[in-house]
């Protein structure tokens, strides 16, 4: 796998080796020798659990996590919750506390306003003891980190509020130039003190929603952290593929896999590399309906956009080894780093066909009717010709959901996808 090599800016990059890329486990709870397929584990903690108080920090948990990971031969990532899960004292420093209503998902009481020159500092301070204290690390141990993951809102989510902010001056919605300035300015903050200081190595950055628009792949419109990310991170860069490998016809299946494998998979461009988790979506009914087969198709897909980490979580790679169906976990590893033709080893060729409804040139719109999202009579009209094979649609309301609410609530599997 040719991650490590020359940039297209001429340094030399710092991404993590093959023997990296496969299953990982999304925290830190399993030993390799129970789980012998996981090739790392993640570290991530709250501002508010590091800095209790104002510049006393407890590097206790993040010690204990390197440790485990160089006793055990793994790879480590890292990544610190910053955001709502600051500690409350920042609102006794002049950073504007920000409420919001209509919360979404997760339940906050707070959020900084993170374009305030309060924020900015207190935020500049901690990403500097967080570099200090993984630079005090051996340098064996330092190798041990396969990537920093680069959070500047909720969680990685990538955005300022789970909810609309109270009041109007607070407001900044994802794609707003005050949104974007901040995290542009947080990019640079991560690649300064991982990427840029003479004489340390270089530790690959992770990000999300770094998408470009600049070609025909259905990118989401982040252009500007796109060309800011791809000019000014030379030591490694990896992104977050949002739901890749959690399963199989989910929608925007199709917008992902144009949107990212060319740029995975035998790329002439600055090299990339690709994460993506496994959270309860295995627990959902749609999932559950065939759980072996659900995470072997869950490989498959990932492996198509080119996805080099699939973050398990506890519950799913216990079960998984209960039931005795971790070969997909297997199968995974042997293929995640078989990205680039003139290093690959190994290939895996399979075959399925799927019904899917951003198809234009397979189902015509003058036959099928208009591929839009809402247009489930289309889906049907696919999906009738097949049904003697087997095709079916259960929960026609699941159709025009949206990727996560559509895993959250359809209860049965849909053989026909939508683009967006």
């Amino acid at each position: 796998m040719a991650l490590i090599g020359v940039s297209c800016l001429g340094s030399v990059h710092a991404a993590p080796p093959p023997a990296a890329f496969g299953v990982w486990d999304r925290g830190s709870s399993f030993d390799p020798k129970d789980y012998p397929f996981l090739k790392g584990l993640a570290f991530n903690q709250k501002w508010a659990d590091l800095e209790k108080k104002p510049g006393v920090y407890d590097w206790s948990a993040l010690d204990d996590a390197m440790d485990a990971a160089a006793k055990r031969g793994q790879y480590i990532y890292l990544s610190l919750g910053v955001g709502p899960d600051a500690p409350d004292w920042i609102y006794g420093q002049g950073v504007p506390r920000v409420e919001c209503k209509d919360q979404k998902v997760d339940s906050w009481p707070a959020y900084p306003f993170y374009p305030s020159k309060e924020y900015k500092a207190l935020l500049e301070r901690l990403v500097a003891a967080f570099g200090k204290r993984i630079r005090s690390y051996s340098s064996e141990k330092q190798a041990r980190i396969a990537f920093i993951q680069v959070k500047t809102g909720c969680t990685g989510d990538e955005c300022a509020y789970k909810g609309d902010a109270i009041e109007k001056k607070y407001d900044l919605q994802t794609k707003s130039s005050a949104w974007r300035e901040f995290r542009l300015w947080q990019f640079g903050l991560f690649t300064k003190t991982f990427q840029g200081v003479a004489g340390q190595p270089q530790i690959a950055l992770m990000f999300n929603n770094v998408t470009s628009d600049d070609d025909e792949s259905g990118g989401k419109g982040y252009d500007e952290e796109w060309k800011w990310v791809t000019e000014n991170v030379t030591g490694g860069i990896a992104i977050k593929l949002a739901g890749s490998a959690r399963g199989h016809h989910l929608s925007g299946e199709r917008t992902m896999i144009e949107a990212w494998q060319h740029r995975l998979i035998a790329s002439e461009a600055a090299p990339l590399f690709a994460r993506s988790e496994m959270d309860q979506t295995w627990q959902r009914a749609m999932f559950a309906k065939n759980l072996p087969m659900s995470f072997y198709w869950g490989a498959l897909t990932g492996l198509q956009n080119g996805q080099s980490v699939w973050d398990i979580t506890s519950r799913a790679l216990e079960s998984c080894k209960e039931m005795g169906f971790d070969y997909s976990f297997y199968f995974f590893n042997r293929y995640a780093g078989q990205i680039d033709p003139r290093t690959a080893t190994d290939a895996f060729c399979a075959l399925h066909k799927g019904l899917d409804a951003a198809d234009t040139k397979t189902y015509p719109e003058a036959k099928f009717g208009k591929a839009t999202h809402k247009n489930t009579e289309r889906m049907e009209k696919i999906v009738a010709p097949y049904a003697k094979y087997g095709a079916a649609v259960d929960d026609k309301n699941g159709l025009t959901l949206g990727q996560v609410r559509q895993r959250d609530t359809q209860t049965g599997l849909n053989d026909v996808g939508q683009l967006r």
